[in-house]
C-alpha cells in the first residue's frame, strides 16, 4: 500500500508518503498553508518518494480539530485527490493520532524487554488525557482509558474548567500554547513524551478504515 498522509491541522503539520513498512518521504508544515501552496507541497513529497500520482493507493487526512481555513484546505485537497485518482480515503481525528504516538512510545520503551501478552495488553490500554489549544481561554479535551468519563468525545471547554477536572496525576498528551503549558505546570502537570509521528504512521495508517465517502472537517465548535 502507498498512502499519502496529510496533517495541516496540527501546530506542527506533516505531509508524508508512507509505504507498508516506513515513511518514504515527508515534509514538515509548520505554518499556515493555502491552496496555492499545498498542492505543490504534496506533489513535491510524492516526487521525493519516487512515486507518481497513479502509484498512490490510499489517502489519509487529519480532519480536526484545527483552524477553520487549514481544515477546509486540507480536507478539500484530499477529497479532490480521492475523486480524481479514484482511490479510498480516511479521516483521522487528531486525538487518535496523538494517543497512538503515546502508546507506541511506551511500547518502544520496553521493546528490548521480554513482556507477556497480558503485559502488552496493559500497556496498550494506558490512560491519557489529550489536550489541544485553540485560543488562550479555551482548549479541546478528550479522555482515554480510566479518564474516558471526563470527556469520551473531544469537546471544547474553558481552560479553567479543564484544569478543574483534570486529576493532578493524569498523563497529559497533545499540543498546547505556552500559556496553557504554564497553567498545567502550576498544577504539576506536563506533556508526556511521544514517539515521532513518522515512526508510527505505517502501522497506524494500516489499521484505518478507508472508503469512497467524502471526508468532512471536524471543527468541534458547532460550525
Amino acid at each position: 500500500m502507498r498512502t499519502l498522509f496529510l496533517d495541516i491541522a496540527s501546530h506542527q503539520g506533516l505531509i508524508a508518503a508512507v509505504g507498508i513498512d516506513a515513511d518514504i518521504a515527508s515534509k514538515q508544515i509548520n505554518h499556515r498553508i493555502n491552496d496555492s501552496e499545498l498542492v505543490p507541497a504534496i506533489e513535491g513529497v510524492v516526487k521525493k518518494a519516487g512515486w507518481t500520482w497513479e502509484d498512490l493507493t490510499r489517502l489519509a487526512c487529519v480532519c480536526g480539530p484545527g483552524g477553520f481555513t487549514s481544515l477546509r484546505v486540507g480536507v478539500s485537497a484530499v477529497n479532490a485527490l480521492a475523486w480524481g485518482l479514484k482511490i479510498p480515503a480516511c479521516a483521522i481525528h487528531l486525538s487518535d493520532l496523538y494517543t497512538e504516538r503515546a502508546v507506541s512510545c511506551q511500547l518502544s520503551a520496553v521493546s528490548e524487554k521480554t513482556v507477556s501478552f497480558s503485559e502488552s495488553l496493559e500497556l496498550k490500554a494506558n490512560s491519557f488525557i489529550w489536550l489541544h489549544s485553540t485560543k488562550k481561554t479555551a482548549l479541546f479535551l478528550r479522555g482515554f482509558g480510566t479518564y474516558q468519563n471526563l470527556a469520551p468525545e473531544a469537546q471544547l471547554m474553558n481552560l479553567e474548567d479543564a484544569l478543574r477536572i483534570i486529576p493532578s496525576d493524569a498523563p497529559v498528551i497533545g499540543e498546547l500554547i505556552p500559556e496553557h503549558e504554564e497553567a498545567l505546570g502550576k498544577r504539576g502537570l506536563s506533556l508526556q513524551k511521544l514517539r515521532p509521528v513518522e515512526e508510527i504512521l505505517p502501522q497506524f495508517l494500516a489499521a484505518q478504515n478507508y472508503s469512497e465517502e467524502t471526508i468532512q472537517p471536524w471543527y468541534g465548535r458547532g460550525i
